[in-house]
């Protein structure tokens, strides 16, 4: 769904298979209708370790999700996939999250997937973000602060947050 749907569609599943399976378009067609989204699995990543990460630190992730790399030889590619970082919590404490980079659209867009704990609990949000260089901008909850993702490297970055109160936190490579 997620490929099918260029990431505007993340499926929910709940259910009791025992083994993967594939879902074929009809007469055999290929998933993506030419958009560049397609199922060549080279640029499939999928998520051991950020699902994993998540697990050991409580965190809730939606089953299923995997991240897509760009066609060629996009410098946004290395954007894509589970990174590692921190929030600050009302009482200034830091806590675990997650960042899942599932697709990135050439210096324009990047849809991902933010993990962590806060005074609600835990959760997970499906987020836009604009893509610009080696940033991702992106607000975490609607008409909230700038949330800012800046990548030092292919494995590694700061994260921020800017409001009343500015935090900033590294992210590392979980997956990808």
């Amino acid at each position: 769904m997620l490929i099918a749907t260029q990431a505007r569609q993340v499926l929910w599943d709940q259910n009791t298979y025992q083994q993967a399976f594939m879902l074929r378009g009809a007469g055999g067609g290929t998933v993506g209708g030419g958009s560049g989204w397609n199922p060549d699995p080279s640029r499939i990543v999928e998520l051991p370790k950020a699902y994993a990460f998540a697990q050991a630190n409580g965190l809730l992730l939606p089953p299923g999700l995997i991240a897509h790399r760009p066609a060629g030889n996009s410098q946004d590619g290395s954007k894509v996939g589970s990174f590692k970082f921190e929030l600050l919590t009302p009482r200034d404490e830091r806590v675990p999250a997650v960042l899942v980079v599932m697709s990135v659209e050439e210096q324009q867009t990047a849809e991902l997937i933010l993990a962590g704990k806060n005074a609600l609990g835990v959760g997970w949000y499906f987020r836009t973000g604009a893509l610009s260089g080696n940033r991702i901008e992106v607000q975490i909850n609607y008409g909230g602060p700038r949330t800012i993702f800046d990548w030092k490297s292919a494995n590694a970055g700061s994260f921020s947050i800017l409001g009343r109160k500015i935090f900033t936190s590294d992210f590392t490579r979980l997956d990808g």
